[in-house]
C-alpha cells in the first residue's frame, strides 16, 4: 500500500491514468452527442408531423361545416312545396343556386332530384382557393323505407391535399 501511496504522491499515478480518462470522456461527449441528435430529430418530427395533421385537421373541419350547412340548405327543399321560383325558367323546380346540375341531372335540376349534383360554385370562394378543390358533389339517391320515398344524401369534396368526404 505504501507503494501506491508514493505513486499517488508523485504523480506517477496520475499520469498512468490520465490517458484512459480523457478517452471515457471522449466517449462520454460522443455518446451525449449521439442522444441531443436523436432527441433534436425526434422533436423536428414531431413538430412536422403536427403542422400537417393541423392543415389536415382544418380541412376537415371546415369540409365538416359546409357539409352541414349544405344538409341544412337542403333541408328546405324537402320542407316546400316545390313551387316555382321568381326569375327562373319554368322548368327549373326549387334549383340549389351554384348548383351546376351535374351527371345524369336535368337541366336546372331539382336541388333533390336523384342524381349526382356539381356543387363546386357552391362553395364560398375562399374555400375552393384555399384548398384548391377539385371536385365539390353532392349525390341523391332514392331510398323506400316503409312505404315513403326518402332521400339519401352523400357529400364529397375533394381537394388537392387529400378527400374530405362525410355521409
Amino acid at each position: 500500500m505504501s507503494r501506491e501511496k508514493s505513486q499517488r504522491d508523485s504523480g506517477q499515478y496520475r499520469r498512468k491514468n490520465r490517458g484512459h480518462s480523457s478517452g471515457a470522456l471522449l466517449l462520454e461527449f460522443v455518446i451525449s452527442s449521439l442522444l441531443l441528435a436523436t432527441a433534436i430529430v425526434a422533436i423536428a418530427s414531431l413538430m412536422l408531423t403536427l403542422s400537417l395533421q393541423t392543415k389536415g385537421t382544418k380541412l376537415h373541419k371546415d369540409s365538416a361545416l359546409l357539409a352541414k350547412d349544405l344538409r341544412d340548405e337542403l333541408s328546405n327543399y324537402v320542407a316546400d312545396k316545390r313551387e316555382l321560383l321568381e326569375n327562373t325558367p319554368s322548368d327549373a323546380y326549387w334549383h340549389l343556386p351554384g348548383d351546376a346540375c351535374g351527371t345524369g341531372c336535368s337541366k336546372n335540376c331539382w336541388a333533390l332530384e336523384a342524381c349526382t349534383h356539381d356543387i363546386t360554385l357552391w362553395l364560398p370562394p375562399e374555400f375552393r382557393s384555399d384548398y384548391e378543390v377539385k371536385k365539390a358533389v353532392y349525390e341523391v339517391t332514392d331510398v323506400k323505407k316503409n312505404g315513403a320515398v326518402l332521400k339519401n344524401i352523400k357529400i364529397e369534396i375533394e381537394t388537392n391535399d387529400k378527400p374530405a368526404e362525410t355521409k
